[in-house]
């Protein structure tokens, strides 16, 4: 009884801090995703381990389509009235913002969120209650006019209706929802943030299909999600092209050939599907950078069901993000692309087959007993770094007209990574 009483107790709480949080932000045209009640979230700092107790987090997302966290604490005035107080809050990049008393810890530093929520919901005690918005909403107010599906088998027979009114009936299945925050930044004028976006196959077109939702005055002149074929991504059959597939962390990248590849209205921006066998034909989106060689670059893009994983990390994306561009095309992608055609050459020359070209922490290193993983270990490294940094090191060596030692090279990267802090490594 008293364990139905706690939990009571959270909801009333929890319910309170949303509905003054909702009040407040209406005006900046920010709109409320979720609340978040912790009896205990952990923050690793450089400073060392930070504890806030009884915390709220709201997601919030602005009025750019971005984002935010807000770190929030409830506490009664003596009036005995609720008041809330917020202390913290961090971006879309996880630049953090906070009181006085909080500055120090985060100097110089950022949090991946999506981790650090994931962490601490792992942790049996910490999170103790989760609302949503749409939960919220049920509460004795007019009945919603724009009341979303509470599955994907709701929202999927949703997609079809729409379709079908469009004049637009391609009998479609596999519905997916995309629900990647970052998916518009990597792919400006094919998505944007006002929308939702999901992949399903056509069996009319024979193809996958990109389907984007937006809210609009239906028939009966409500507003309404509806559901129509997102016109920037064209159809496309069977597919034999090749991409270079990097991990949500960076730390593994292979080259495979997806099932398909849609084209959008950018020449240089494409969308990467594959069938995993493994998974019982789980859906596999990712976007692609298509580079002026011609290889095809691609990033993990997280979907309805997937875990907070399938999120590519904050390290990940900053990596291509402050890389910035070269004649339009991001510099890190190309440094990738021409670093792994590197190494695969590497292989062929040393008689090694390639396996179908993947590099991960298993992958022994060229001419040498060190896989690459080991040498992650060593250095504290990601394998994505150590591989541009590998194929740098041998490429300043030929230009002076010696010959490049594998285990020469290792031992040159090893001592810089041992010598210099990581904040003044070698480019």
């Amino acid at each position: 009884m008293e364990k139905d009483e706690i939990d009571l107790n959270f909801e009333k709480k929890l319910n309170d801090v949303s509905e003054s949080v909702k009040q407040t932000i209406q005006e900046n045209n920010k709109k409320l995703i979720e609340t978040r009640y912790y009896k205990e979230f952990v923050l690793n700092t450089k400073q060392g381990q930070l504890v806030l107790n009884d915390v709220f987090i709201t997601l919030e997302r602005n009025k750019e389509g971005d984002m935010e966290y807000h770190f929030r604490w409830a506490k009664e005035n003596e009036q005995g009235e609720m008041t809330i107080e917020e202390k913290m809050m961090a971006d879309k990049d996880g630049n953090v913002y906070s009181i006085e008393a909080l500055r120090g810890y985060f100097e110089s530093t950022t949090l991946d969120m999506d981790t650090v929520l994931s962490k601490n919901d792992k942790e049996r005690g910490r999170l103790r209650a989760i609302s949503e918005e749409q939960e919220e909403n049920k509460k004795g107010k007019k009945e919603e006019e724009t009341k979303e599906p509470q599955n994907e088998e709701q929202e999927e027979k949703k997609a079809k209706e729409d379709l079908k009114k469009d004049d637009k009936d391609i009998e479609i299945s596999k519905f997916r929802k995309i629900k990647d925050n970052h998916l518009q930044e990597r792919m400006p004028n094919v998505f944007d943030n006002n929308s939702e976006y999901a992949i399903a196959y056509s069996t009319t077109l024979g193809s996958f299909v990109v389907l984007e939702a937006k809210e609009g005055i239906d028939e009966n002149g409500k507003l309404s999600k509806q559901w129509k074929v997102n016109e920037n991504v064209q159809t496309a059959g069977a597919n034999y092209r090749s991409i270079i597939s990097i991990s949500e962390n960076g730390d593994k990248v292979e080259r495979k050939v997806p099932y398909a590849l849609l084209r959008t209205n950018r020449a240089d921006k494409e969308i990467a599907i594959t069938l995993e066998a493994q998974n019982y034909g789980e859906l596999d989106i990712e976007t692609v950078d298509v580079m002026p060689c011609q290889e095809r670059v691609s990033r993990q893009v997280r979907t309805q069901g997937d875990g907070i994983e399938k999120q590519e990390t904050l390290e990940t994306r900053r990596e291509f993000e402050k890389s910035g561009t070269q004649d339009g095309v991001n510099k890190k992608a190309h440094e990738i692309a021409h670093g792994f055609e590197s190494a695969e050459e590497d292989q062929k020359e040393d008689g090694e087959a390639v396996d179908p070209s993947v590099i991960d922490a298993n992958t022994p290193i060229p001419d040498s007993d060190m896989t690459w993983g080991e040498l992650s270990e060593e250095t504290g490294e990601n394998i994505l770094k150590l591989v541009e940094r590998y194929n740098r090191e041998k490429a300043e060596i030929q230009e002076k007209g010696e010959k490049p030692e594998s285990e020469n090279i290792i031992q040159i990267i090893i001592n810089d990574y041992k010598a210099i802090s990581h904040e003044h490594r070698r480019n």
